[in-house]
C-alpha cells in the first residue's frame, strides 16, 4: 500500500506542473521491509538528507531508524553505504554484514542492493557482486542504481584486471566510495577530472544508460568534481565528510605538481578533518596515500612515518593495503609482505586483493 501511495504522489505531483527533474531529486523513497511507519519515515528522511545534502547528514537517521526497528535490512545496508563514502571501510563492512544476514526478511528488490553490497565490501567477490548488480539490472531496468554502480565499479575492475591499449577510456564521475573503487586512480599520481574506465560488455551497456539523455538527473551520487584552482576546497570547508576529501584530493592535485609541501599540509588538514568528523579510519586513509606521495617522490623517510601514524590511528584494511604498497616502494620488503600475508588470511576471497593487489 504504501508503495502504491509512493508511486501515485510522484505522478500528482507531475501532473501539478512540478517538473520531471524535481520530482526525481526529491523524491523520498517508501519502499522498504519494517513493520515500523516511525522506523520508516526515518530511513526516508535519511536517504532524502543523504541525496540532498552528503552521506554525513544521512547517518543520524539511519541510526535513528535501526534504533526503532533493530531488523532493518535496509536501513543496515544503507549506513554501510554511507559510511563506506565517507572513507570509513571497517563500519561499512560491519552494516554490510549486519544487512546480509537479515536478507531473508527483505523483498527481492532490497535483497538484490544488500547482496551486491556485501560481496562488493565484505567478502570483495567481485564476480558475485557484478552478478547480483547485473541481476538487479535486468530484473528492474528502470531502476539507476545498479546501471550506476555497473557503469562506475564493473568499468574500473575491468581496466585493472585486463585493460586494453585497443579499448577506449572514457572518465566518468565516481558516484561509489573512496575507498576500493578509486584506489588505482587515486595512486596514479594523476590530478583528479574523475576516473578512466574502459567501456566493455554489460558495463558499457550500463554505462550508456547511465549518461543517456532521458537521465536528466543523477540523484544519490555526487555530480559535482573536483576542480583543481581550489575552489571546491573553499566550498567543502566546514562540510564533514565532504572538507576532509577535498583537502586529500587537492593534496594529490599539488603533489602531483611537485609542490610537496603543500600537499604534507593539505594531507594533515585532512586528516585532523576526518578526526575530528569522529572518523579516525579515513583519517588513517589519507594519512596512508600521503605515503605514497612521499615515496613517489624519492622521500622514503617521510613515507615511512605517514605509515606509521596511519597504522597506529587506525589499521583498517584499505589502510594496510596502502601503507604496504608505500613501504615495498620505500624498500622496507620485511614489514610490507608481513602485511600481505596478514590480509591474504584475514581477506581469503576479496578478489580485488588477489588479482591487482597482491601481485
Amino acid at each position: 500500500m504504501l508503495k502504491a501511495l509512493d508511486t501515485s504522489a510522484a505522478a500528482l505531483r507531475a501532473r501539478l506542473g512540478e517538473s520531471l527533474v524535481s520530482v526525481q531529486e526529491f523524491d523520498v523513497p517508501m519502499e522498504a521491509t519494517t513493520p515500523s511507519l516511525d522506523a520508516l519515515k526515518a530511513y526516508s528522511m535519511g536517504v532524502a538528507a543523504g541525496r540532498t545534502k552528503g552521506d554525513s547528514e544521512s547517518v543520524p537517521y539511519m541510526k535513528r531508524a535501526i534504533e526503532l526497528d533493530p531488523n532493518f535490512a535496509m536501513a543496515y545496508v544503507s549506513l554501510g553505504i554511507d559510511y563506506s563514502n565517507l572513507g570509513q571501510a571497517s563500519l561499512a563492512a560491519d552494516y554490510a554484514r549486519k544487512a546480509y544476514d537479515l536478507r531473508d526478511r527483505v523483498s527481492d528488490r532490497e535483497r538484490f542492493r544488500i547482496s551486491a553490497f556485501y560481496f562488493q565490501y565484505v567478502t570483495g567477490e567481485m564476480d558475485k557482486a557484478i552478478e547480483a548488480y547485473e541481476l538487479w539490472a535486468r530484473s528492474y531496468p528502470r531502476e539507476m542504481v545498479p546501471h550506476a554502480n555497473l557503469a562506475a565499479f564493473t568499468l574500473r575492475w575491468a581496466s585493472t584486471t585486463s585493460p586494453s591499449p585497443k579499448q577506449k577510456r572514457r572518465s566518468v564521475s565516481d558516484p561509489l566510495s573512496p575507498t576500493i573503487p578509486t584506489w588505482p586512480a587515486t595512486t596514479s599520481r594523476q590530478p583528479h577530472q574523475g576516473c578512466a574506465a574502459d567501456t566493455t560488455g554489460s558495463a558499457e551497456k550500463s554505462f550508456r544508460w547511465f549518461v543517456s539523455p532521458e537521465r536528466s538527473v543523477c540523484p544519490g551520487i555526487p555530480c559535482r568534481r573536483y576542480r583543481r584552482d581550489g575552489a571546491s576546497v573553499t566550498w567543502a570547508l566546514g562540510r564533514p565528510g565532504e572538507e576532509d576529501q577535498m583537502l586529500n584530493t587537492h593534496a594529490d592535485t599539488q603533489a602531483y605538481y611537485g609542490r610537496m609541501v603543500k600537499a604534507r599540509d593539505l594531507a594533515r588538514q585532512a586528516a585532523d578533518s576526518a578526526v575530528r568528523a569522529d572518523a579516525k579510519e579515513t583519517a588513517a586513509q589519507w594519512l596512508a596515500f600521503q605515503a605514497i606521495r612521499e615515496v613517489e617522490v624519492g622521500n622514503a623517510g617521510a613515507a615511512r612515518q605517514a605509515v606509521a601514524r596511519a597504522l597506529a590511528l587506525a589499521p583498517g584494511r584499505d589502510v594496510r593495503v596502502l601503507s604496504a604498497l608505500a613501504l615495498a616502494r620505500a624498500g622496507e620488503s620485511t614489514q610490507s609482505k608481513a602485511i600481505l600475508e596478514a590480509l591474504k588470511k584475514s581477506e581469503p576471497s576479496n578478489t580485488f586483493l588477489k588479482v591487482y593487489w597482491f601481485p
